[in-house]
């Protein structure tokens, strides 16, 4: 996914993830402990930024491949993420597809995006600017907010 003159590395030193993000460019990703982030998976988990270039560890190690492996451990620069509020930044459409000018949330369990099913206590990522079908790329505002 070639994003061009929209994308810029993330001044916050991310350094650990939970899973091989390199087939995740356009999805979301929640910080889940300082330094280290994984794929969104919940409309409830705080939004932490969008991928633009993915990532494997440079070990291997996930939580999944042994009981103590922890999170892996991404090169300096490897991983790309757009997290600045405002920023735009090119997104993966969920199932159903986004409508421009809707709020954005998470799709459950696939880190992609979508304009529906937005209930009170989720959070909105922001805003589609483009209109999109399940799976196609699509523009967005990133300016996280929980509905009250």
């Amino acid at each position: 996914m070639a994003l061009g003159p929209l994308t810029y590395k993330t001044p916050n030193a991310i350094n650990l993830i939970d899973r091989d993000l390199t087939a995740y460019e356009g999805c979301g990703v929640t910080l889940t402990s300082e330094h280290r982030v994984d794929l969104a998976t919940a409309q409830t988990e705080v939004p932490y930024g969008v991928v633009v270039v993915g990532a494997p560890s440079v070990d291997g190690l996930y939580p999944s491949s042994t009981p103590t492996a922890g999170a892996g451990f991404v090169a300096a620069g490897a991983l790309e993420l757009v997290d600045a509020y405002g920023a735009v930044v090119q997104c993966l459409a969920g199932t159903g597809g986004v409508t421009a000018n809707a709020p954005i949330a998470i799709e459950a369990s696939t880190g992609r995006f979508v304009t529906t099913g937005i209930a009170t206590g989720d959070w909105v990522w922001g805003f589609a600017l483009t209109d999109a079908n399940a799976g196609e790329q699509f523009l967005a505002k990133f300016a996280p907010y929980v509905i009250q």
